[in-house]
């Protein structure tokens, strides 16, 4: 994914999110589909969670390893 993707991405997710409307309401206020909104904002949930999760075990490493 380019980088400007993923930085319109992100700024229709934080959009939505403030937006207070449904998912599907702010999709159709947008002219996006649903399920691209709801798409991005699991893939970039479960990227999220993977890094976090990398780190917590790079951590954990490095305690161990002191």
């Amino acid at each position: 994914m380019k980088l400007e993707d993923r930085k319109l991405w992100i700024e229709r997710i934080q959009d939505y999110r403030n937006s207070g409307l449904t998912a599907i309401k702010w999709s159709e206020e947008k002219g996006i589909s649903v399920h691209k909104l709801r798409y991005y904002i699991n893939k970039f949930s479960k990227e999220s969670k993977e890094i976090l999760k990398n780190k917590i075990y790079h951590l954990k490493n490095d305690i161990m390893n002191d």
